[in-house]
């Protein structure tokens, strides 16, 4: 879960420099398998002009056999992790949990941010190049559209 910050964090430091007031979503994928749970992740960011104003990140996390009992103490876990970003200004997290599969997003608005959010999250600019964000998401190993 921590890669969700980093992949958050990363995506803001980096924008668009086309300099026009246009929105434009860059959306990106991957799929990992970790310890017999496969983690889906999906990044969604929007760029207006040379700003990223906000940023969405889905991550489905799939449990296998091994884990499928352990479902509640799984989310637990992760609710716990992320307790600490609750009460951010323009940050919204949400759990949830259908059969096998937790679901973790994390919304970011970047324009009702406050100092104290930005550095929660590691969020130190949110300027940047739509074109080399992609670039180096897909670095990663993601998939953008």
């Amino acid at each position: 879960m921590k890669k969700t910050l980093v992949l958050l964090a990363t995506v803001v430091m980096i924008g668009l420099s086309t300099g026009c007031k246009k929105e434009k979503v860059l959306d990106c994928s991957t799929t990992q398998e970790q310890s017999g749970i496969e983690m889906k992740q999906n990044m969604k960011a929007t760029f207006k002009g040379n700003e990223v104003t906000d940023v969405k990140v889905t991550v489905d996390a799939v449990l296998g056999e091994t884990y499928k009992n352990y479902k509640s103490l799984f989310v637990s876990s992760i609710e716990s992790s992320f307790k600490k970003y609750e009460d951010l200004k323009g940050v919204d997290i949400k759990t949830t949990d259908k059969d096998d599969v937790v679901t973790v997003t994390l919304k970011a608005d970047i324009t009702k941010m406050d100092d104290e959010a930005k550095d929660a999250l590691d969020i130190v600019d949110t300027t940047g190049n739509y074109e080399a964000t992609k670039k180096a998401l897909e670095k990663e190993g993601y998939t953008c559209k």
